[in-house]
């Protein structure tokens, strides 16, 4: 019989079963060795003599050694190794419960009857799901505060944590593991930290590739549990869906290894043929590359047209693909990636890498309607960066987020027509509401009470522009009264610093426009140039007039319009006419 079967039968026959282990966190890290131990007899004092080592020897992990040596206190058998003192406290006598033991039984005697000699792993886990009982000692000691020596790390999320910085400082550039400076790293102890790191390496390995057992090289390649628990690959989530198996993520050190080769060949590397070999596509052999760290050397040369339509190409195949999966790509960075395809979808992009600017052109129809399709479909074009290259003609992010919103809003203003009674009631609302804020739960209460029949983006634009109306007003007759403005300066002033949060609270308008008119009216002496807020029919006929007659393509046409139209700046006519849908 081998030595666990003599165990498992010694152990049945002994009335006073030993404790179970401790909880997971403190299993000490696999190493390898004999399992053994000085003898016993269920807790009492070893013998004098040690009984000799049994002929068959086996390979087990600490934590394997820990389980047969509480068999051993209850057998009395020994086998050849130093046992760990710090895992003695784990068999102590009554710590076990009599059900505890013979479910551990009966698990290794169902192994020893099917063969499977060597799967300990199979009777660890099944010890880890047996809670302890605490002893009468360990339960009063319990109690009693211990002086923290070191600072305690989390257990919740700290073994991915350490996980994560063993993996990148150590693993990933083939560098022992330095325990010490992981430790200062993390605030904790070496023991600790090492227990908890193996705790997690195992409990990633069991739950993608079950009990089977783990090969030696792969043991340190990382599995789709880990890839998801460092998150610094910068991957989307729906790329992150297709490497749920752990064979397959497993493959990213091979490509790793096809980049380095061809790297240092001074070769380019060829996707297309990487992702055949790998029976992936091309974007999945770019998003393996990228998880698993490759480097690939920066081409610095200046951007032709026959690079970027290599990019434009690429990025049109793989839309909505990440802009750092295009640098890989293109030996380039993500900036310049995203730049350059913008330069290459403008219509006569301008040249030296310079995006063409498109302040002052008109939205196309075309432009218009793929950036509909981009904004309404954001589960494919994720961020804004996407949406512009796909958008092409030169536009920005910004410049398609702000489209985008002013569409929205000026069709939700131009659908509806407000009443004389709806408007006077918003604008007690907004006078009886200082400091009035268009967030989702101000518009729902206004929705409510005042105007149900409204959407929220309505609602959002009767209010700000009810509230530029009064603030300009309010503004205007604060400081219309300078002698007013000059005592609130006088009363908040303690030497040459004058507190401006005061004064506007005196005269109930901002800070910052207190002190501007301070300086300007009463300091630089600069006569006031009032703007009223709303447009008068007469300016809004002589805009009409000035966009027909001032050709688009017409240098300096802003300019030639706000001089036609008298008292109106450039950006107010460009906005105002944007507004009103003239260009």
């Amino acid at each position: 019989m081998s030595a666990p079967a003599a165990a498992a039968a010694a152990a049945a026959t002994t009335p006073a079963p030993p404790a179970p282990p401790a909880p997971p966190a403190q299993v000490a890290p696999p190493v390898t060795g004999n399992p053994g131990g000085g003898g016993g007899n269920g807790g009492t004092a070893p013998p004098a003599t040690r009984p000799a080592a049994p002929a068959a020897t086996h390979t087990f992990s600490t934590s394997t050694g820990m389980i047969l040596r509480g068999l051993r206190r209850l057998a009395g058998l020994s086998w050849s190794v130093q046992p760990a003192k710090r895992h003695a406290h784990a068999w102590a006598p009554g710590a076990w419960t009599e059900q505890s033991a013979s479910e551990l039984l009966a698990v290794i005697n169902r192994l020893e009857a099917q063969g499977a000699e060597g799967k300990w792993d199979v009777v660890r886990r099944h010890i880890a799901r047996i809670a302890p009982r605490k002893t009468a000692k360990e339960a009063s000691t319990a109690e009693k505060p211990k002086a923290e020596k070191v600072k305690a790390v989390p257990v919740a999320r700290s073994g991915e944590r350490i996980d994560e910085y063993v993996t990148h400082f150590y693993l990933q550039r083939g560098l022992p593991i330095d325990w010490s400076s992981t430790a200062r790293a993390f605030g904790s102890s070496i023991a600790v930290c090492r227990t908890l790191y193996y705790q997690t390496r195992r409990r990633l390995r069991e739950g993608q590739l079950k009990v089977e057992p783990i090969a030696e090289e792969q043991k340190n390649k990382p599995n789709a549990a880990q890839y998801e628990a460092t998150g610094e690959f910068g991957l989307e989530p729906p790329y992150r869906t297709r490497f749920t198996d752990a064979q397959m993520w497993g493959r990213a050190n091979e490509v790793r290894a096809t980049v380095a080769a061809e790297e240092g060949s001074g070769g380019s590397v060829d996707w297309a043929a990487v992702a055949e070999r790998l029976g992936v596509s091309e974007e999945e052999a770019l998003m393996l590359a990228h998880g698993a760290g490759a480097q690939v050397a920066t081409d610095d040369t200046a951007w032709t047209a026959e690079r970027r339509a290599r990019l434009a190409d690429f990025v049109q195949r793989h839309a909505g693909v990440r802009w750092e999966l295009v640098a890989l790509y293109m030996r380039s960075s993500a900036g310049q990636c995203a730049s350059q395809y913008a330069v290459a979808a403008a219509a006569g992009g301008a040249q030296h890498g310079i995006q063409q600017r498109t302040a002052n052109r008109t939205w196309t129809a075309d432009e218009q309607q793929r950036l509909h399709h981009a904004m309404t479909h954001r589960q494919q074009f994720p961020r804004l960066a996407d949406v512009a290259a796909y958008v092409g003609g030169g536009r920005s992010a910004s410049s398609c987020n702000a489209r985008w919103l002013n569409s929205r809003l000026l069709a939700a203003e131009r659908s509806v027509t407000w009443t004389p009674a709806e408007e006077a009631a918003l604008t007690e609302f907004v006078l009886r509401t200082p400091g009035l804020c268009l967030n989702a739960p101000t518009l729902n209460a206004v929705q409510r009470e005042l105007a149900p029949n409204r959407s929220h983006d309505q609602l959002r634009v009767v209010l700000g522009r009810i509230r530029a109306r009064l603030g300009s007003r309010a503004r205007s007759a604060a400081t219309a009264d300078l002698e007013r403005l000059q005592e609130a300066v006088t009363r908040h002033s303690r030497g040459s610093v004058v507190d401006w949060k005061a004064v506007g609270a005196d005269l109930r308008i901002g800070a910052w426009f207190c002190w501007k008119t301070y300086n300007d009216r009463l300091v630089r002496g600069r006569l006031p140039t009032p703007t009223p807020v709303r447009w008068s029919p007469d300016e809004v006929l002589r805009l009409r007039n000035a966009v027909a007659a001032v050709p688009p393509d017409a240098e300096n046409r802003w300019l030639a319009v706000a001089q036609i139209v008298g008292s109106r700046s450039q950006s107010k006519c460009q906005s105002k006419a944007r507004r009103m849908g003239l260009v």
